[in-house]
């Protein structure tokens, strides 16, 4: 499968398969990337029909046939041209503009948050799945967030008058192959089910390629990894004091990624105040010089008592 959509471009992409709720996820992403200026399209691959929600994507696109539905979210580069992706999990929601990260990442071909552990456990026992996979370390990630480029520039990579497989193409079809034999080369199910980081990770501690990004860099944070939690979508703030990880730090990250969407209050707080602003705002008209109403003349009358009321109590000599 290929595509000449948004050919040679950036893009944002996300992924809503299955039940509706997580396609109504996708669109509060997506305005709350609006709301923040990006100027990147946006693509959702859903099997999910909404007009309502449609309209606020730039193309949406259906899912790769044979590919598991938690692996769809590194298929961007078979369903659309573009050269430069950036994939968010839909329940997050943008309090910066992205198209700043475009420019700090680009070059780095495969790109995930994460660092590399050789003990504990992740999706199983770490000591374990090393001997199984066969490395030396697994790349411990979040799958919520991704990028991953075509090739390095945007052109064909040719080595030695051969063409090759770009790096970050390289990390996505070992995820996929791995995805085909999972219960061999994968890390634990998720609730029975195969899934993103259990391909992703063993794709990359195998081929070595893709760089883990310390959530420290302040791209994106889940908030079970932090303390001191402080979300203001509209205000542009997440702020959040992470140490998971061993380093303690004070947090901005572009991108609120919940990861527990069942329970977290704050997102569908945030989710409320992002729906309702977008709400008011596309009912707003310019009518310059229309005349007021009675009603209109009274509450302006009423506003006018109060701030001038004020301004003598609090301003004097304005």
């Amino acid at each position: 499968m290929s595509s000449n959509l948004f050919s040679g471009q950036s893009i944002l992409f996300t992924v809503a398969c299955g039940h509706p709720k997580y396609a109504k996820q996708a669109m509060a992403l997506a305005m709350s990337i609006r709301l923040h200026g990006a100027q990147t399209p946006i693509v959702l691959l859903s099997d999910i029909k909404d007009p309502e929600i449609e309209k606020w994507f730039d193309a949406v696109v259906s899912p790769v046939p044979g590919v598991e539905p938690y692996l769809q979210k590194v298929v961007a580069l078979q369903t659309t041209g573009a050269d430069q992706v950036l994939f968010l999990d839909s329940d997050s929601l943008a309090v910066r503009n992205l198209d700043e990260l475009f420019e700090k990442l680009a070059g780095k071909h495969f790109v995930a948050m994460g660092d590399w552990i050789t003990d504990g456990s992740y999706w199983g026992d770490t000591k374990s799945n090393l001997k199984k996979i066969g490395v030396e370390r697994i790349a411990r990630m979040n799958g919520g967030f991704m990028y991953y480029e075509r090739t390095p520039d945007g052109q064909k990579v040719v080595d030695e008058a051969h063409e090759r497989t770009p790096d970050g193409q390289k990390v996505v079809d070992e995820a996929l192959r791995v995805s085909k034999d999972f219960d061999k080369l994968g890390l634990d199910r998720l609730v029975g089910k195969i899934h993103d980081e259990g391909c992703v990770s063993p794709a990359m501690s195998t081929t070595g390629l893709g760089e883990l990004i310390p959530d420290t860099a302040g791209y994106s944070l889940t908030p079970w990894t932090c303390v001191d939690v402080k979300l203001d979508v509209l205000g542009g703030t997440f702020q959040a004091v992470n140490g998971y990880r061993g380093e303690v730090r004070t947090v901005h990250p572009y991108i609120y990624h919940t990861a527990q969407s069942g329970w977290d209050l704050r997102y569908w707080r945030a989710v409320r105040e992002v729906v309702t602003a977008v709400e008011k705002g596309q009912q707003l008209k310019l009518e310059s010089g229309r005349k007021m109403t009675l009603l209109q003349k009274i509450a302006r009358r009423s506003r006018t008592i109060l701030t001038t009321a004020y301004k003598k109590i609090f301003l004097k000599g304005f």
